[in-house]
């Protein structure tokens, strides 16, 4: 039985840094990420049930905000550090937590492609592979558009795949993300990168990074 919940800033705990700067430089600033620790915490945590916001009249009065943020911010934290004299570093914030997200917890592909198709307003289907289990989706806020993030579990470890709609995107090839693969090896999680049309993709996993190529290159999308 799967669950579909509404919750405040999803996508925004258990964040990883590095691997959250690099999908920062790939799609962008508002990018918002949730990468959970499997050697520390649960596979499939609970989340908190918040009542459910009307998105269309949040993203409106959030988008009118934004500007004010990033501007009045930078203006008072003159003094401040330049991580913080960033206005737009609060926005983001601010932005996070004021959209209330939705996330689905299921093994069903067919469920789960449905939610997101839903969501997105275009047709997105899980990865389909031997061995891949889907565990849950959730929807993502990136530069004020909507992206999916879906979790599997493959042989103990967790593996997450993003999706951001942009239009424009041409198909581009799986390769290591090359601001992260100079890491050196077991820092942190593995990261790459591809595209199919109109949409960017990336899969983060704390497996070797041509086990994240070869799942993207046989994956039936």
């Amino acid at each position: 039985m799967s669950r579909i919940l509404h919750r405040t800033g999803a996508c925004w705990t258990r964040t990883i840094v590095p691997a959250a700067n690099v999908l920062l430089k790939l799609f962008g600033s508002g990018c918002s990420m949730r990468w959970q620790g499997i050697r520390s915490r649960s596979l499939v945590p609970e989340p908190v049930e918040t009542k459910s916001v009307d998105r269309r009249w949040v993203l409106a009065a959030v988008a009118s905000m934004v500007g004010l943020l990033a501007g009045g911010f930078a203006m008072s934290l003159r003094d401040a550090p330049e991580s913080l004299n960033d206005g737009g570093l609060f926005a983001e914030d601010y932005l996070r937590r004021a959209v209330a997200e939705a996330r689905i917890t299921s093994s069903d592909i067919g469920e789960v492609s449905r939610f997101l198709t839903r969501e997105l307003g275009r047709p997105i289907q899980p990865l389909r592979l031997a061995g891949l289990r889907l565990t849950s989706a959730e929807i993502c806020l990136i530069e004020g558009r909507r992206g999916a993030m879906i979790q599997y579990v493959q042989d103990g470890r967790e593996i997450a795949h993003y999706l951001i709609p942009r239009d424009g995107t041409q198909p581009r090839d799986p390769e290591p993300a090359s601001a992260w693969s100079a890491a050196p090896a077991g820092v942190g999680p593995a990261l790459i990168t591809w595209a199919t049309p109109e949409i960017e993709q990336a899969l983060v996993g704390d497996v070797p990074v041509d086990h994240l190529i070869e799942l993207a290159k046989n994956a039936s999308l």
